[in-house]
């Protein structure tokens, strides 16, 4: 990404596996959907699920890629997800990380 912010178009999905993320300084990939009841979902494949008991509507999804930062803590994430969501409430958000992203934290 390289300090670049991508935006997925209305189908597109981001593809990752075990040793092949996203690894960069800054930027953010950011992806708008109209979802309805979620069970585990990974709507965008941008690394996390959610659950909901009514429909969500129009969410937007970001995950970015800059640093996060906490005075006092040592080992910060490398990565954050922002969710904006219009409709109903996620019950259940599952987040997945490499341990890379952590820093080696669990």
């Amino acid at each position: 990404m390289n300090g670049f912010n991508i935006t997925l178009g209305s189908s597109a999905t981001l593809s990752e596996y075990l040793g092949n993320t996203i690894h960069e300084t800054s930027g953010h990939i950011t992806a708008t959907r109209s979802l309805g009841k979620l069970i585990n979902e990974d709507v965008v494949g941008l690394g996390f699920e959610m659950t909901s008991t009514g429909n969500l509507g129009n969410t937007t999804i970001t995950l970015g890629v800059t640093q996060q930062i906490n005075e006092g803590l040592d080992n910060l994430i490398n990565g954050y997800f922002d969710i904006s969501v219009c409709g109903g409430t996620p019950v259940d958000i599952v987040f997945n990380y490499e341990n890379d992203e952590v820093n080696g934290s669990d």
